[in-house]
């Protein structure tokens, strides 16, 4: 997607980086703060991230000229294509198959969570799923069906929003 998003995004703006991944809930911002700053982009996240994203990967939104973000899942996508003057810029749709194993997978991890009775496994996942995968807590059988799942794609946008 990103050969697409620096094609279509102007030169002279400065970018806010924000996203909401349900597979991984950091890793998405900084690399898109990363491939924008390789194509000369001005662009930055919120001053929180100043560890990670250092000095020159700091804006505050208040000094961007819009919103870059990287999101994933249809009913995110589309909140976030319904907000005015949002513009998709790049859209990746997950094969038919990945949706198909994707479901049939999440449907087995959540039974097994539920079986065990583990309400902050599962809302981890639908909200972030390395997380669950990389947790402590999880019960080693469910790893491979985890690990399996984050091999899979899921649909994905990066949509930008106009802030002046």
């Amino acid at each position: 997607m990103m050969p697409t998003v620096l094609r279509k995004l102007p030169r002279e703006g400065r970018y806010y980086i924000s996203w909401e991944d349900s597979f991984a809930d950091v890793g998405p911002g900084f690399s898109l703060l990363l491939e924008l700053e390789r194509a000369g982009l001005t662009a930055g996240m919120d001053p929180t991230n100043s560890v990670m994203a250092r000095p020159q990967g700091v804006l505050a939104q208040s000094q961007a000229t819009a919103v870059v973000a990287y999101v994933t899942g249809k009913a995110v996508i589309a909140s976030l294509k319904a907000t005015p003057g949002a513009v998709e810029l790049a859209h990746y749709e997950s094969p038919r198959a990945d949706k198909l194993e994707l479901s049939r997978l999440h449907d087995e991890v959540a039974r097994a969570l539920k079986t065990r009775r583990n309400a902050k496994l599962l809302a981890l996942l639908d909200t972030n799923l390395f997380r669950l995968a990389t947790h402590p807590q999880v019960p080693g059988d469910l790893r491979p069906t985890l690990e399996r799942m984050l091999n899979l794609s899921v649909p994905a946008s990066v949509i930008v929003i106009p802030l002046r």
